[in-house]
């Protein structure tokens, strides 16, 4: 299990050795799979880089664990969403070590722990000895690699030292450690996992626009109101700006680094805890914006708001609109009628989103539908889609816009009593993917559907809940829908298939449930299959070592039972895997395997080598009983081998030379040399 402090490269370093596991192998199993290999990032952007929840898993930690031995932590204090979140990575940037491995010698040689805290670059020194952290052998001061299974046992991948030889000094600085120490204190309450973010929330701000507010606040010394000319260091200025910036969704903004936000608590002499208990002024909060971002009037001519802004409201989850490569600050929504406005080129707008497609596409399609005009008409005059005016007109006749005669036809005869529950259901999709969906799980027509969507209960869901967001992916048009029945039986196939030999494929599956292998690439289905794989992965990787290591030892026993050389490439042959695949996957047999046949092939050397020397003898007192010569042939003759054998091994050759002295022999040819 996991130690106190542990990082979480440092303990799969720790249990891959204690398996006799590959890292490499491991990382296999668990990595996302991006083009990409960021192995180094393990510890800061984890879920981006592995399956956290198949690592889990795999080695039987419990998630939350698993977590917390990451500075995911620290990021979830940043961000809302930080699955989803598009630059939670500058939170971390160039403030961990991420290239060498960092250690206190005196730790390692106590408990063998490599802990997470070391590897924050501001981090000097080991809070319990007191002396300075190190990534450099005792003996060659080469840097240790942030992932090396050396680490596991405590050796240098250079020389192969053991790195808690260092001969290490105390600290004797009172001003360093104390101020190491307050480092250690803020790092600590920073990757607490209990604390879910760092700041009180700010009315509906977002975390991280939240704590731009709160060190604004605290750089310009807590007044009532935003003062633009009040900086108090000019260092600060472009960071302050860039903050207000991001506050009021203007381009070019700017977000607070950790270690920027540190940098300033210690220049305010404050404790990360304090930003809990700061309160922001609504004054304060209010001031921020200029007129410019002040609410303007509803343009909808139909709306009882017209004119004013009244109904207005921030969509406060929402960072801006972006329509037509057009970006609109300051999102809002009318209560009214549900018409979405921002702000482009300082001037107050309405935004033509697919919600409502705007008001004056809106107009264009009432003028055309109340003259009678056919929808194949108002299609090839205004050049929309089909569905596009179906749910231009369900939003019209909601608002009751058309004429009788025309309204009958987009109006259902009854609204369902749980129509958000529905619409939840079907997802954030007013589209033809929501359509779709609606037909096959309430039997809804195209006209009925966009009614409903139009209706102002489903709009404020839309609009101001964070739920309701769309995700961001590839188009889905026409995607097949998996039904909760065909969810159960792919369950049931996964679990049929993950101990067996049929391997778990999106194809595979597709093809058990007749069905598409796109309709799968949905959550929770891919993020199911995709784990599904992990463990089966792990599972035929294990039973294939059992196998391996049964099959050799098999095969090195029989070869030592019949006396036969034990050769690498006949084991290889006969366990029917090359060279490069037990390199990449099974190194630790490799190597077994290369040491029983080298150990083989020096025995017998060695054997031969006794037996000719000793042949030797007894040849040359043979020959010496019947000739005064001693020719090299004669003793090769009376050994059963050849001229060139004798030659190659110098313990031979230094034999005969002695042989002939004793026996008082010479030679006439074929010397020896």
């Amino acid at each position: 299990m996991p130690k106190s402090g542990e990082s979480l490269t440092g303990y799969l370093i720790r249990i891959t050795h204690k398996n006799f596991v590959s890292l490499s192998s491991l990382f296999t199993l668990v990595h996302n799979g991006s083009r990409r290999r960021t192995d180094h990032q393990i510890d800061i952007l984890t879920e981006r880089v592995i399956n956290l929840e198949a690592l889990s898993g795999i080695v039987g930690v419990p998630l939350p664990q698993l977590r917390a031995m990451t500075f995911q932590s620290v990021v979830e204090k940043y961000v809302d969403h930080i699955d989803t979140s598009q630059d939670y990575p500058a939170v971390m940037r160039d403030v961990t070590d991420k290239i060498h491995r960092r250690f206190c010698p005196v730790c390692l040689q106590e408990d063998g722990v490599l802990k997470l805290i070391w590897q924050v670059k501001e981090v000097e020194i080991c809070d319990k000895h007191h002396v300075r952290l190190t990534s450099k052998c005792p003996v060659c001061t080469v840097d240790q690699p942030f992932l090396s299974i050396n680490l596991a046992v405590l050796r240098c991948l250079s020389c192969g030292s053991k790195l808690t030889l260092h001969g290490t000094t105390k600290v004797e600085d009172i001003g360093l450690i104390a101020n190491q120490l307050r480092v250690y204190s803020d790092w600590r309450y920073l990757m607490n996992p209990s604390l879910s973010s760092l700041v009180s929330k700010v009315q509906d701000y977002t975390k991280v626009k939240s704590l731009a507010i709160t060190v604004l606040y605290l750089l310009q010394g807590k007044p009532e109101t935003y003062n633009p000319e009040s900086i108090p260091q000019s260092r600060l200025r472009k960071l302050m700006q860039g903050l207000v910036r991001m506050v009021r969704d203007d381009s070019d903004p700017k977000r607070v680094s950790v270690y920027q936000l540190l940098s300033i608590l210690r220049w305010l002499d404050l404790e990360p805890s304090d930003l809990r208990r700061i309160l922001i002024p609504s004054s304060y909060i209010s001031s921020m914006y200029p007129s410019k971002y002040s609410f303007g009037p509803c343009l909808a001519p139909w709306c009882r708001f017209y004119g004013t802004s009244n109904g207005m409201e921030r969509i406060v989850w929402k960072h801006c609109f972006v329509e037509d490569r057009v970006r609109y600050a300051y999102p809002s929504v009318c209560k009214g009628c549900y018409m979405r406005y921002g702000i482009s080129d300082n001037q107050w707008n309405n935004v033509p989103v697919s919600f409502c497609d705007g008001i004056e596409l809106a107009q264009k399609v009432r003028k055309l539908l109340n003259t009678g005009a056919s929808n194949t008409l108002i299609t090839q005059k205004l050049k929309i889609r089909h569905p596009q005016l179906s749910r231009i007109a369900g939003y019209l006749a909601y608002h009751q816009l058309l004429d009788d005669s025309n309204a009958k036809h987009y109006t259902p005869q009854s609204l369902p009593n749980n129509i958000l529950e529905c619409v939840k259901k079907i997802g954030p999709f007013v589209s033809e993917i929501g359509q779709a969906k609606a037909k096959k799980l309430y039997g809804w027509k195209t006209t009925d559907f966009y009614y409903y969507m139009a209706t102002s209960e489903v709009q404020a869901y839309l609009s101001m809940d964070e739920e309701s967001k769309v995700p961001l992916r590839r188009k889905t048009a026409g995607r097949r829908v998996i039904t909760e029945e065909e969810a159960r039986k792919l369950e049931a196939i996964i679990e049929q298939w993950k101990m067996s030999d049929t391997r778990i494929t999106f194809q595979g599956l597709a093809k058990a449930l007749n069905c598409p292998a796109i309709a799968l690439h949905v959550k929770p289905y891919e993020d199911m299959v995709i784990a599904a794989q992990t463990e089966q992965q792990f599972f035929l990787y294990k039973r294939e070592k059992n196998e391996l290591r049964k099959r050799a030892s098999e095969f090195i026993d029989s070869k030592f039972r019949s006396g036969e050389p034990i050769l690498a490439f006949e084991v290889y042959a006969y366990l029917g895997r090359g060279l490069n695949h037990l390199k990449r996957h099974f190194p630790w047999l490799r190597k077994w395997i290369t040491l029983v046949a080298k150990k083989d092939q020096e025995t017998r050397i060695k054997e031969k080598k006794e037996y000719l020397i000793a042949g030797v003898f007894l040849a040359v007192e043979e020959i010496a009983a019947t000739s005064s010569n001693l020719n090299l042939d004669d003793i090769a003759n009376h050994l059963g081998v050849s001229r060139d054998t004798l030659k190659l091994y110098g313990d031979v050759t230094e034999a005969i030379n002695q042989a002939k002295l004793i026996y008082n022999i010479g030679v006439v040819k074929n010397r020896i040399r």
